[in-house]
């Protein structure tokens, strides 16, 4: 058991982004109290997009400077995701469970579905279908900085 942790935990550094430092992972405690360790997009536009895993307990966290209707697309995403709009607090202001990624055949700004949140967030959290079960709109999750860790 302790050799198969050891080396998901292997696999999991290997496919992190090359950009990605300590600095750049920050922890969500999720309601149920499992923990994600989200890693903090550098390139908004790309995200998760051509990645072929993510472990069970990790996430992609898009901070933005403002709350905002931030929208969100599957283009060129090989995982079905669990999109999370959070507000600045971390309150839960919207979810999509379990987005498709998209498969187009000529224009994806046509033929990709474009998730737009009801209301205005500053953080939105991408993480597996599964790990979002005690997730819902009005939760809070505690959004752990990289200083402020345990």
């Amino acid at each position: 058991m302790i050799k198969r942790i050891l080396i998901l935990c292997i696999f999991c550094l290997c496919c992190a982004s090359p950009n990605a430092s300590s600095s750049d992972i920050y922890q969500l405690a999720l309601p149920d109290g499992v923990v994600i360790e989200a890693e903090v997009v550098k390139d908004k536009a790309k995200g998760l997009q051509n990645r072929n895993y993510l472990c069970p307990e990790c996430g992609m966290l898009f901070i933005f400077e403002a709350e905002g209707l931030h929208s969100f697309w599957m283009k060129d995403t090989l995982l079905s995701l669990t999109l999370v709009w959070m507000d600045k607090q971390g309150k839960v202001v919207h979810i999509v469970r379990a987005a498709e990624p998209c498969k187009y055949e000529s224009d994806p700004r046509r033929e990709c579905e474009v998730y737009i949140p009801g209301s205005k967030a500053k953080y939105v959290l991408e993480l597996l279908p599964g790990a979002d079960s005690s997730i819902k709109i009005g939760s809070e999750l505690k959004i752990l900085k990289p200083d402020k860790r345990e």
